[in-house]
């Protein structure tokens, strides 16, 4: 029986309600690995390719046709916008099925939860944040409310895999696997995937999951299946269905991305102080988003605001129609959800600015251009935002725009535009179908320390034993020695975070139970402080500093002025202005970097490649930056490139991404001590090192590369500033393990030799 007669008639009806031709592949390769196979799922396609329905389709059909006794789908999302997205297109069909669906986060009244935990059913969509929340406070709950839970359904897992809040969720569900006494399938959905076999790995738990993890795969130049050995039968996947009205055929096909880079040149102020030349820049962006439906993206949400603020003035000078919006995480939620609705909704064409809150999958409708100042930050980033258009079968279309100010050069570094070098990496790495590999940490001792305070919130009382028993054997914390686990508990108690009873077990100590009562405490990413900003009753939005009376700053594309400012409850009361801005509040920005995108940047600069998605002043920076870069260094082969740009200072390129520059760095330190090896700039590109000529450091650079070493034997320092949100509670003994594996490989250097 082919996979479209299988699904539910009520979903049948609905397919041809809503006017679908085809099943995609990815939609057919979903019901098939669900309905004929055991394992977990994987789902790696581009942006609006129909992974959502691919997964929803057939768990519908099963959670209809064989209705649990509890909440039969958990829904997981890193954002509440995608939960409050997710099944708007789908609410037609679930209405139909009788097939509830509950969201679970801070902005929904206890009404509707508790009437889930009355009779708990359909479908339940949630953060790992309130999921935590749940556990800690409603354990005893907890069971009857997944006792029959059939799928766990992961949204966005590029977002978890490799960092904290992968560590946390994994630990979540083995918590509550443990709880219910069985294991739901894992269904993950992703549009951005480096290394399929990692995000295998951690969806299904490793070893956890007997039945593996079926992963179905397409970078844009067609659809693959990997399957455990025997436990899938690929062919049949790729097998189209007969159309016709019992029937629907299968579909691949993908529009070719239109991608285009623009360069402006900017006079400094005191050249030209009209801004003459920053004023051509912005028309531009004016002129490019006209009469279309555009994502302005940003790597800040002051360069956001700043941007908005130009755009809507060149409006009212024009006397043209604001239709100029904001979207980011400090904006507030009623205006979020303002600028989501009239995207989606409007027939007007409108333009939001955006930083990564708008980066992932909510539906936005029928977006037609993608915009982004300056480079992103990676590939997958540039994926995921070239993925917004493109919807309804238009074609993706991205423009990077870039205002660089051009001023007297005082080396050859400052010559070179790197973030328009990298920008042209980054592209051709997508064209190249590569993405930034993510892979689980192996010694995630913060959110170990956090998911056994968790435990223990839950579980007053617990022997040490018990502990080992319930969170060390968790799948994230497989690498964890039990005689870590012993210190980190040990220190745990010698700081007050627990107390033993006279039992002999473990209870949350005064300062424990502090940290675990805040809301602060169910999240595992730092949350900056947050200062509410106010005009007259109504909250505009938050900034993560205090700003002074009288100063400016942009916020929901507006010029505020402060008039007055309440440290201790934290709010900024503000009155529109006109004007520049005086204050720039955004937050830092810390970040990544891969070895293979420092390579195809100096690939780049080496190379006499034409990139037809340049425009003629994009072409001819790079032409200029090419010719700078070969008179200064002239280097080839694999590097490192060495300068002496001083009587005793070398400034070294070696191309590699943080870990291995972070190798490279302690290494030299160990072979050249009595040379002083400066910190890398933010830039992540050059060392600086000073007592040393370059003849030498070539030599000393050539040993190390032969020499394999290991990170133990680096001049690492004992104290590192703690990890993560929870790293002051880890021992320190205990932190430079974790540093050496997450920021430290040696393996790096042998791409010298």
């Amino acid at each position: 029986m082919d996979v479209f007669s299988r699904l539910s008639p009520f979903i049948q009806d609905y397919i041809y309600r809503s006017g679908w031709e085809t099943l995609r592949d990815v939609q057919v390769a979903a019901c098939e690995a669900i309905f004929r196979s055991p394992s977990d799922l994987l789902l790696s396609t581009p942006t609006a390719s129909g992974k959502t329905e691919a997964a929803f389709l057939p768990m519908i059909t099963e959670i209809h046709e064989d209705v649990p006794s509890s909440v039969g789908i958990l829904y997981i999302a890193p954002l509440k916008a995608l939960i409050n997205d997710q099944f708007l297109r789908m609410e037609e069909l679930l209405e139909e099925a009788d097939i509830p669906v509950t969201k679970w986060h801070g902005d929904v009244a206890s009404t509707q939860k508790n009437k889930l935990m009355r009779r708990p059913r359909g479908i339940l969509q949630i953060t790992p944040e309130s999921l935590e929340a749940m556990l800690m406070r409603r354990m005893g709950e907890v069971r009857e409310l997944f006792a029959d839970l059939r799928f766990i359904l992961i949204d966005e897992v590029h977002q978890f895999v490799g960092e904290d809040r992968g560590v946390q969720l994994m630990s979540i569900l083995g918590r509550i696997e443990a709880a219910i006494g069985h294991r739901p399938r894992r269904v993950g959905l992703s549009a951005t995937l480096g290394d399929i076999e990692a995000a295998r790995v951690w969806l299904c738990g490793g070893a956890a999951c007997q039945a593996g993890c079926i992963a179905y795969v397409d970078d844009g130049t067609g659809g693959r299946i990997v399957a455990p050995d025997g436990s899938f039968d690929v062919n049949r996947v790729t097998h189209g269905v007969p159309s016709g009205r019992g029937a629907v055929s299968t579909s691949s096909s993908r529009p070719r991305a239109r991608m285009q880079v623009n360069h402006f040149d900017v006079l400094p102020e005191e050249i030209d102080p009209s801004r003459e030349s920053m004023a051509a820049y912005y028309d531009f962006l004016y002129r490019v988003t006209g009469g279309k439906k555009c994502i302005i993206f940003a790597n800040s949400r002051m360069e956001v605001e700043g941007t908005i603020v130009k755009l809507k003035e060149i409006a009212a000078d024009r006397r043209e129609p604001d239709l100029f919006l904001v979207h980011h995480g400090n904006i507030s939620a009623a205006n979020r959800a303002f600028a989501e609705d009239m995207m989606k909704n409007a027939d007007l064409p409108y333009v939001v600015g955006a930083t990564v809150t708008l980066e992932l999958g909510i539906d936005l409708g029928g977006l037609e251009r993608i915009i982004q100042i300056g480079s992103p930050h990676s590939v997958s980033g540039l994926a995921q935002r070239l993925g917004r258009s493109g919807r309804r079968g238009n074609v993706p279309e991205m423009s990077f725009v870039f205002a660089e100010e051009q001023e007297r050069a005082v080396s050859f570094y400052d010559d070179i535009n790197w973030e328009l070098r990298k920008c042209v990496a980054l592209i051709e790495l997508y064209r190249g179908h590569w993405t930034e590999p993510v892979a689980p940490e192996r010694y995630p001792y913060g959110v170990l320390y956090h998911q056994t305070m968790s435990f223990i919130y839950g579980h007053s009382g617990v022997t040490p034993e018990t502990l080992a028993r319930n969170i060390l054997t968790l799948p994230p914390f497989s690498h964890v020695t039990q005689d870590d686990y012993r210190k980190l508990l040990r220190f745990m108690l010698a700081t007050g975070q627990l107390e033993r009873t006279d039992e002999g077990g473990l209870i949350l100590g005064d300062k424990g139970e502090a940290l675990a009562n805040h809301y602060d405490f169910f999240s595992v990413f730092v949350t900056p402080e947050t200062f509410s900003v106010r005009e007259g009753g109504r909250e505009i939005g938050t900034v993560h500093v205090a700003i002074g009376v009288g100063e400016t700053f942009a916020l929901q594309g507006r010029t505020w002025q402060v008039a007055e400012l309440d440290a201790d409850e934290k709010i900024i009361y503000v009155e529109a202005v006109e004007g520049e801005v005086s204050n720039v509040w955004k937050p830092e920005y810390d970040r990544m970097e891969y070895t293979q995108v420092l390579r195809k940047m100096r690939e780049v600069l080496t190379g006499d490649g034409e990139y037809p998605y340049l425009d003629r002043q994009s072409a001819q920076r790079l032409t200029r930056m090419r010719r700078v870069f070969r008179k200064a260094l002239g280097g080839s082969g694999a590097g490192p490139d060495i300068i002496q740009a001083g009587p005793d200072v070398c400034m070294v390129f070696p191309w590699l991404g943080t870990k291995g520059m972070n190798a490279l760095k302690y290494a030299l330190k160990k072979a050249c001590p009595h040379a002083a090896v400066d910190e890398f700039a933010s830039d992540h590109i050059r060392l600086y090192v000073r007592g040393v000529g370059s003849h030498t450091l070539e030599k000393a650079i050539r040993a190390i590369a032969r020499a394999h070493l290991a990170p133990e034997g680096l001049p690492i320092p004992e104290k590192l500033p703690p990890m993560g949100k929870f790293g002051e509670h880890v021992p320190p003994a205990l932190w430079r393990k974790q540093y050496c594996d997450k920021y430290v490989d040696v393996g790096e250097l042998a791409l010298f030799d």
